[in-house]
């Protein structure tokens, strides 16, 4: 069974879904071009596009955990990627949110600065 929902998208992203050939009768999106239906699996006809496009490794959840992860790095709040991506539990979520080590570094570096800026307040205070 499917729900509708709202989906937010970008002007290239509408752009690019209002190119998509559109299947007469059919409400949906994406629907299998034989039935007019939902995809029952989208592994086969996403591993077809991948093979058409010549890209190779990439599986269809990359794209969801590789949207979350991008977007939560460029500051958009965890909430509300949650919200866009459908998840409405924090335990789903996590497992597409990656953190890489770069981002721990810089969360290192960020508390090392804010202690330093708190021992100078203090030291200054003390000096008074």
């Amino acid at each position: 069974m499917t729900t509708a929902c709202t989906v937010r998208l970008t002007e290239p992203a509408l752009a690019a879904l209002k190119a998509v050939p559109r299947h007469l009768g059919s409400p949906f999106v994406f629907p299998n071009p034989r039935t007019g239906r939902l995809w029952s699996d989208l592994r086969e006809p996403f591993q077809r596009a991948c093979q058409a496009a010549g890209v190779t490794g990439v599986w269809f959840h990359d794209l969801r955990r590789g949207f979350i992860t991008n977007t939560r790095k460029r500051g958009v709040p965890e909430s509300v990627v949650m919200k866009m991506s459908g998840h409405k539990t924090r335990n789903t979520f996590d497992r597409y949110n990656i953190v890489d080590d770069a981002e721990v570094k810089a969360a290192v570096a960020l508390i090392k600065a804010a202690r330093r800026k708190e021992a100078e307040l203090v030291a200054g205070a003390a000096g008074l």
